[in-house]
């Protein structure tokens, strides 16, 4: 292997000793691998950056992977892939100091990766749990709703019943989402994604869709509730 420093040579050689460095033992480290990060955080060089992703992307879906569900054909996958690079590209190229002051060798940069890696799969994971539990809450919301109209729906009349949640609809559903939202959902028996995929130009998400769903079902729930009971 050369004993030309690193600092001065082509890039293409670095690149190449890296991934000698990297398939080698720990004694026999060359420093190749922290010079391809220090061009590509000290000197933004976009071909070192090109270079690390292909060289640790292994490595860092070694670390997204275990306890996520998750695959490496995923396309979540690829976004925390993304996501863990970024991270750690905007915090360490955003220090006006060398990154030789910060991180004595290249383990120490890999290391901090990984702490970035991980980071970004336990706040995909809390966003995952999250939505679950939206999710089981509208199911709990949309169950009890349904029940509740059904169970005091058989005491009245076909029509009048048709003819009350029509008025209902009417008078309380308060903008063209919470139309749509109804509609889609509740005629059509479309679920969140699908409406939110269908309309993107008035759900940004299925989480939008969520919302105003929630938000109906607590105001079917308040004012259809008396109407049904009487």
């Amino acid at each position: 292997m050369t004993t030309t420093q690193p600092e001065k040579q082509e890039l293409a050689r670095v690149i190449a000793d890296c991934r000698q460095e990297a398939a080698a033992a720990y004694e026999s480290e060359t420093d190749a691998c922290f010079e391809l990060f220090r061009r590509a955080i000290d000197l933004q060089d976009a071909l070192a950056w090109a270079a690390i992703e292909e060289q640790y992307r292994d490595l860092i879906l070694h670390w997204l992977l275990p306890g996520s569900r998750l695959s490496t054909g995923d396309v979540e996958t690829a976004d925390l892939l993304q996501a863990t690079l970024l991270r750690f590209w905007r915090t360490l190229s955003t220090l006006d100091v060398p990154l030789r002051s910060r991180f004595p060798h290249v383990g120490a940069l890999l290391n901090y990766l990984k702490k970035c890696a991980i980071t970004v799969r336990l706040d995909w994971q809390r966003r995952q749990q999250r939505e679950q539990r939206l999710r089981e809450r509208l199911q709990r919301e949309q169950s009890f709703f349904r029940d509740q109209l059904a169970t005091q729906l058989e005491k009245r009349d076909v029509l009048a019943r048709q003819a009350a949640v029509q008025a209902w609809l009417q008078e309380n559903l308060q903008d063209a989402q919470e139309r749509l939202v109804y509609e889609l959902s509740y005629v059509a028996e479309l679920k969140p994604r699908e409406i939110a995929a269908q309309y993107p130009a008035e759900f940004a998400s299925a989480k939008a869709v969520y919302r105003v769903k929630l938000r109906l079902i607590k105001r079917m729930q308040r004012t259809l509730a008396p109407l049904l009971d009487e």
